[in-house]
Parts: structure tokens; sequence; C-alpha cells
């Protein structure tokens, strides 16, 4: 028995190199993600003679492998029960073979470390498969860092705009952005028992998540609404809305679509299934295009490559579904290469006249190539300003990259979303297509003048990273955002009002809006608008505002005590709550308003049971007195009877 013990330990040690091998080889990940490359790891065959007698024996042995020095991502969700990567032998094991991998670190393209349970019944041999039981966090272990809800997640605060003195600096200027991931990130987080990172909340993504039912211009390019009520921050503030309405496009009118989907197809993509609600949803847009529009695909892992080339769905709808159902994850994150090949084929299939852009599909951790926003941008800097734009679309929470998605889409001269369900890709994809695909005006501006003599300070909700001098408001070097068709551009300013106004000057506008941006199709042709803001859009009681100004005052006061705000630190989810319950019956149709009174209320929950949690943390654990000393009577049995 001793030597059938000596030969399946000496296999089981050699499937433990074979999985240190298979880490080194080039362009391998850990054991879940090889991929094409890693051949010697699939062909190793473990050898051992059969045990001369039928002895049945228990082994367990642990196999510790050196991880490398940095902690890298580990990407892909735990394996179904039945699929191993099996590591064939002669003989064969019964079913308890590899059951569990402890603090596996690593990730796609890296090398791995840990230690390997390896157990099984010996029958004179054995097939051998290895299988790590659960994805293990990006920096090694068992457990996330700091007992995080998610692995490895990347936000960035641009803190919170303070107010401003009118008589210091009465304008106040800022680039239009029309992203909403900021909310459908929060909303996943909330919605799985989490309160969002303070930094992964921008107000002005969560405002303009909502509709408002601002009607569109009948002719011009932008219409513009105005409304003002007390403010919910504080006393005696005023909170003012201005909404921007695009122009409406019928989908008949678009123009045609040359789209290259870049899809990130790394080991990460594994995780939650996330590459397969990326196929879901593109094949939402696909079934929403037109005959006339073109279709291209580059992929990236470890490496960059085209996979289809620009195809005309007249031609080829079918075989571009394929194409995008036959992705399969695994490997390193080389977003540099998938963006440059990318661009080339969208600068090739280049059409005048057309919608010219690029989709790209990732949870933005790049982790090979050049990985910082700046530098990828210069990469495709001269595709954007040629013309072809970008649309960022985040997948997944463990392993995800907000900052790069957010900024890259603002520079790329599009915007940014987030996809957590189908219903999601449905509003971005289906109903929302066109304001997808087709831009209405491009690098657009807006700056608000205050009057000194109406208006003592202000502050703009939201829009820190959006911020823009005011001398460079007409310098139309300098980027502003990007407007689709139909979409609408909310925009809330608080402000402190002088209460002794002279009576000649409560006749003068408190305001005044300015719109700058260029035509789509002719950048040398801008546009500047110009509204007088006057007093008669002030209503006395928040009661007598509009509905849609209540909504996004309701949505602007969420996000704000979401993210901790100052101006927001004497506020709860309690006045929120029910402003959002009052517009869930004012306003049954829209079904976002619902969602929105659902998730206050559960976001309410979430700090309460954490306050819970710390209050209990921080009382203090009561000690049990210490007993009194025994007398020489009581440490002496009987001697009180005098025994």
């Amino acid at each position: 028995m001793s030597r059938h013990r000596d030969r399946v330990l000496s296999s089981v040690i050699t499937v433990a190199v074979a999985l240190l091998v298979g880490a080194y080889l080039p362009g391998c990940g850990d054991v879940r993600e090889c991929d094409e490359k890693d051949t010697a790891l699939e062909e190793l065959h473990v050898e051992f003679d059969r045990a001369e007698d039928p002895i049945e024996e228990e082994i367990e042995e642990v196999v510790e492998i050196t991880p490398s020095k940095a902690p890298v991502p580990s990407d892909g969700p735990p394996l179904p029960e039945d699929s191993g990567r099996p590591i064939d032998s002669p003989a064969s094991f019964e079913e308890e073979q590899v059951k569990d991998v402890i603090g596996v670190g690593g990730g796609a393209g890296r090398r791995f470390g840990g230690k390997y349970r390896v157990r099984g019944k010996a029958r004179g041999g054995g097939r051998m498969t290895a299988r790590p039981s659960a994805p293990p966090p990006s920096s090694g272990g068992t457990h996330n860092v700091n007992n995080e809800a998610y692995d490895l997640q990347f936000f960035k605060s641009y803190g919170v705009n303070p107010f401003v003195d009118t008589d210091d600096d009465p304008l106040s200027t800022f680039a239009v952005d029309v992203d909403t991931g900021a909310y459908t990130i929060c909303r996943r987080f909330i919605g799985e028992g989490n309160r969002p990172k303070k930094a992964a909340v921008r107000v002005e993504e969560f405002v303009n998540y909502f509709d408002y039912t601002y009607a569109p211009p009948a002719q011009e390019t932008f219409a513009t609404y105005v409304e003002g009520a007390p403010s919910p921050f504080a006393a005696n503030r005023t909170l003012l809305a201005i909404g921007i309405q695009g122009k409406q496009i019928d989908a008949a009118e678009r123009k045609d679509a040359v789209l290259t989907f870049v899809i990130d197809t790394s080991g990460s993509m594994n995780r939650n299934n996330r590459l397969g609600l990326v196929k879901q949803a593109l094949g939402l847009l696909v079934d929403q295009l037109r005959p006339s529009d073109q279709i291209g695909i580059a992929v990236y892992g470890s490496s960059g490559k085209k996979i289809l080339g620009h195809t005309p769905l007249t031609e080829g709808k079918s075989v571009i579904l394929e194409a995008i159902n036959a992705l399969d994850a695994g490997g390193s994150t080389n977003a540099e290469e998938g963006l440059r090949i990318g661009y080339e084929m969208a600068a090739k299939a280049f059409r005048e006249g057309c919608n010219n852009r690029v989709v790209l599909c990732s949870d933005g951790v790049a982790n090979t190539g050049n990985t910082g926003v700046d530098a990828l941008f210069e990469m495709i800097r001269a595709h954007v300003e040629k013309g072809v734009c970008l649309t960022t679309v985040g997948f997944g929470m463990d392993n995800y990259n907000d900052v790069l998605l957010e900024r890259l889409g603002d520079k790329g001269n599009g915007h940014y979303a987030y996809i957590d369900t189908l219903d999601e890709a449905r509003r971005i994809f289906v109903t929302g297509l066109t304001g997808t695909l087709q831009v209405i005006a491009r690098d657009v501006k807006v700056q608000l003048e205050l009057n000194p003599r109406r208006v003592r300070s202000y502050r703009l909700v939201g829009y820190e990273n959006r911020d823009v001098a005011d001398k460079d408001f007409r310098n139309n070097l300098v980027d502003g955002g990007e407007v689709g068709a139909e979409h609408a551009v909310t925009a809330l300013y608080e402000l402190k009002m002088w209460d002794d106004a002279e009576e000649d000057e409560q006749e003068s506008p408190l305001a005044t809006l300015r719109i700058r941006f260029e035509d789509p199709d002719h950048s040398a042709k801008v546009t500047e608008l110009e509204i007088a803001i006057e007093a008669d859009c002030l209503r006395s009681g928040l009661s007598e505002a509009s509905a849609n100004y209540r909504l996004a005052a309701c949505v602007a006061t969420f996000a704000e005590v979401l993210r901790g705000s100052y101006w927001a630190k004497h506020l709860s989810f309690a006045g929120a709550a029910e402003e959002a319950r009052a517009l869930a019956l004012a306003l049954p149709g829209d079904a976002k308003v619902g969602e929105l009174d659902a998730l206050i209320a559960k976001a309410a929950l979430l700090v309460e049971a954490q306050e819970q949690a710390r209050a209990l943390q921080d009382t203090p654990t009561p000690t049990e007195p210490a007993a009194p000393e025994s007398s020489a009577a009581e440490a002496r049995p009987g001697i009180r009877d005098g025994k």
C-alpha cells in the first residue's frame, strides 16, 4: 500500500507542476482561462502504474505554488460541477477528484499562485480534473480587500461644487453631459444589497437618466425650459432647474450607420456571464438596424484581432449575429490593441454623411499595453477629429473600471452607459437607438450668467468633472459635450437670493442662459443661443411646481445624500423617499419613477442596517466583575463547622 501511495502522491505533485507550467505559458491566464496556446497543458498525461492489489485508500496532498509578486486580476466565474479541465491518464479516478483551490492569486495572462488541495480515491491510477471552487479576488487570497462587497473597482471622486459669490464670479460654465452610467451602476449596487461608493455617484447622471417630457423644438436644434422653487437642501434657498431638449429625428430619417463593435473578450468578461449580456445587448442593436447599415467587429483579450469586416445587413445579418454569439472569453486585457484595430477598421469603412461610430463593450479593466485614458485617447484622437464617435458601454461589477469608460466616452465625442440588465440594453439600443447613433450637436457648452443684484451666491449641483473655464466658453478648441437626437440635459442650480433687492432690480432677469454648439455636419458652423431667465419662473412652494420639476429635485436630493454631499449633510433618505412615493402616484405611467421609489426605500434600509451594525461595533463589550477573593475559611471546606 505504501508503494501505491507514493505513486499516487507523485502523480499529484506532477499535476501541480503542470498547472504551474500552464500559468507561465504565453497568452495563458489561470487554470480556467488558458486559451488555444495552452496545448501543452491540455495534452499533459499523468501516468502511473496500477496498484497490484485493488486497495482503495483516501489521499490528500496540499501543494504550494508561489504567486507572482504583483497583485493582478483573477477572472472568470465558478465553473459548474461537471466542467473541469481534464488531465487524462490511462487509468481513472472516482468522482471525488480535485475539489478546491485555496488562495489563488493572479489573472488572465499572468502568473498565479496559492495552495491546491488535491483529494481523491485511488484505484491504482486516475483521471484528474483541476477545477477551482470559486473566482478568487484579484489581490489573491479568499476574500476581497477591506471586506469590500466587490473585487477591484475603480471610481474617481471629483468633489462637490461650492457656493460661489456672484460679486466674485457671476459666470458658471460647463460642458453638457448625457451619460447615465452612474445611475445604473448605483442601481445595481443597491439592488444587490450594497451601498454605492460615494465616488460612483455623479449627480448629473442620476438626474439625466429620467425623462422630464420636455417638448422638442419644432425647427431649432434645442428648446429650453426653466423652473424654480424653494430648495429641498436648505431653507431660504431656491433650486433652479434648466432643461435643454434636443430635436427629434424620425427613425426613417436618421443617417445610415457604420458601426464598429470593439468587444472585450478577456478572461474577466467571463465573470457573472457579462459576455453573455454583451451578446444579448448587441443582438438587440443588430435587430433594430436598417438593411443599409454596416457592422464590423473587433475583439481583444491578450491581443486584439479583427473577426468580421464591415458587412451590410442586407448581405449578412445572420453572419453578424453568428460572429457575436461565437465569442469566448479568455486571456488578459489589451484594450489598446483592440481599440487600435477597431478604429483602423472604422477609418477604412468611413462614409461621409453617415453615423460613423465605435461601440466599446467592456468592464474597463485594461492590464496589457497602454492602460490609461490619456494614452488611449491620443491613439484614437485623429479618428475622433475626423468624425468617428465613441460609445462606451460598461458591464460587470467585480473587476470594473468606471474611470476609463466614463472619461474615454466623453473624450471620444460620445457618451457612457452602463448595462446591468437586458431591459437597460433595450432602453439604450432599442428605445433610444436614434439618440444613441445620431448626433445633433457637437461640443455643446452651457454658460449661466447670474445677476449679482438678484442672486447673492450659487452652486451648480453636479457636473464637477465637466467644468469649463469661463474664458473658454467661446473657444472652439476646447471640448464640450455631444448631444444625440431626442436627448435632454437638465442642470440644477441652488441659489441664495438677496432679500433686500431694490425695487427696480426686482424687474431685472435673474440670469442669462447661453448655449453654444457646433453643427455635426459643418464644424465651422457655430450657433450660440441666449435666453433671459425671468423671476416669473419661480414658484412660491414645491407643491406649486410641476411634477417634472419635483422629480428632478427628488433625484438630485437622493444622489446628494447618497454621495454624502456637504450640502445635504442634514438630510436623510426619508424626505426623498416620501417625495418619490408621491411622484409615483402623480406619474403612474412612468416606470422609472416607480423604480426610483423602490430604490430610495431600499437605500434607506441599507443605511439603517449599516448604522445599527456600526452602533453594535461601537458598544463596549460588558466584562464580568472579578470574583471576590476567598477567605481562608471559604477556601477550606468545613472550617466554619469546626470540623
